[in-house]
């Protein structure tokens, strides 16, 4: 049997190549966000304090990921408010940061590895062999309370979460621009800084590299979870606002042939430069102070030419 589009093409192939050219690339293009995206994960050289604030010079030299649309893709409307993160890695943890625009910020569970995701809550998930294969979810939410599992195969593959997989060495805080459960206020949002170790990481499957070599690539997946209206979020109507960095194309997280990809990539030129100027100017404080002392030292008379002399003797150059 001819395939459904030949009969079309055979039309056409008597008016002109241009005609054909444009049905074949209207049968197969589709709106670039919708596609999975790409992250370049720069190895920092700086300290991060795992706080929630995102404050730290590393996180400057790190990009945003594109903004989340709804999870099926842009087809449907896009979120109501913003939500963006973005990753650094070194040789011990893999950091990510997340920002979540919310004008209401609500949380109620506090118990580790519940189901996070009934409220307001962050998610990622990390499939390191980018075969759909023993991958991680995380779940976090503005009570800085954790869900981690680990997952052989998705769900429609028959799939089983190991709750009892823990990030041990996990490293979490979060941060909320207003106050949490009170409606009396308008908040401006929360915020949250992961730091996932590598060493609870490989624990994931036998064959894992972590940290990671330059240049690897993983699938990965940010996801935000947020009802519409958290007053009722037990209805049986209420419906969830689910926005993801990579469109899954159907209401489905588990899909990782759909997920985006992690690269992992060296440090970026402003990182490495903005450590060596803070060794330069904590170097050259020190000089400067050093200098301010010994003529202060050659301001009182007193002073012995010996001793003056010494001081001067041992000035480092500005």
């Amino acid at each position: 049997m001819a395939a459904p589009w030949q009969g079309a093409v055979h039309v056409n192939c008597h008016t002109t190549g241009i005609t054909i050219m444009l049905l074949v690339l209207g049968a197969t293009s589709q709106p670039a966000r919708d596609l999975p995206p790409t992250y370049a994960c720069a190895r920092t050289v700086a300290k991060i304090q795992i706080d929630g604030a995102l404050d730290d010079a590393a996180w400057d030299s790190a990009g945003w990921t594109e903004d989340f649309i709804d999870i099926v893709g842009t087809s449907k409307p896009p979120p109501a408010h913003r939500t963006r993160a973005k990753l650094l890695w070194d040789e011990q943890f893999l950091y990510v940061a997340a920002e979540m625009i919310e004008p209401r910020v609500e949380a109620t569970i506090r118990q580790r590895d519940k189901q996070l995701y009934t409220e307001q809550a962050f998610e990622l998930f990390l499939d390191l062999g980018a075969d759909g294969r023993n991958y991680l979810e995380l779940q976090i939410n503005p009570l800085n309370t954790v869900c981690d599992l680990a997952m052989d195969r998705p769900y429609r593959k028959n799939g089983k979460a190991s709750v009892a997989f823990d990030l041990d060495g996990l490293r979490c805080a979060g941060r909320v621009q207003g106050t949490v459960n009170d409606a009396s206020d308008a908040d401006g949002g929360w915020t949250i800084e992961l730091a996932l170790p590598w060493a609870d990481i490989k624990a994931l499957s036998d064959d894992t590299v972590a940290p990671p070599r330059e240049g690897q690539r993983w699938r990965a997946n940010f996801a935000r979870m947020r009802p519409d209206d958290a007053q009722h979020r037990e209805a049986a109507e209420a419906r969830r606002e689910l926005s993801v960095w990579s469109a899954q194309g159907a209401i489905n997280l588990h899909l990782p042939e759909r997920w985006g990809w992690v690269e992992f990539v060296a440090a970026k030129p402003a990182d490495a430069n903005r450590a060596d100027a803070n060794r330069a100017d904590v170097s050259s404080r020190r000089r400067k102070a050093q200098r301010a002392k010994c003529w202060r030292l050659r301001s009182r008379r007193e002073a012995v030419k010996v001793e003056r002399d010494a001081c001067l003797f041992r000035l480092p150059p500005l």
